[in-house]
């Protein structure tokens, strides 16, 4: 998995870097083929922000968080990111559920 950091209008520090690369490489516990992925942390009139950019399966994904300090933004855009690819990962699964089900009786 590649991982891309992108600072604007901001400094970030290496440690804050490093912990960013350890979180988002926990989300390929959730699934496997993350295949890339860009954080953007960025600094506009004292907010902090942070988006979350990743593909999966040729699926983009975008999740974005604001808060008062880097660190909370990052949490707040990780946890919606984990949520959607929790959903993706569950149609998936559900998808191939319906499909060995329907070859079982037949139809």
């Amino acid at each position: 998995m590649q991982v891309f950091i992108t600072a604007r209008h901001c400094e970030i520090s290496q440690t804050f870097r490093d912990r960013i690369t350890s979180e988002v490489e926990k989300l390929t516990k959730i699934f496997e083929r993350i295949n890339r992925v860009e954080i953007i942390v960025s600094e506009d009139s004292g907010v902090s922000q942070v988006e979350i950019n990743f593909t999966v399966n040729q699926q983009a994904f975008n999740a974005k968080g604001q808060g008062a300090s880097h660190q909370l933004a990052f949490d707040i855009a990780l946890e919606k990111a984990e949520r959607q690819l929790r959903k993706f990962k569950g149609k998936l699964v559900g998808r191939r559920a319906i499909a060995a089900k329907e070859d079982q009786t037949g139809n």
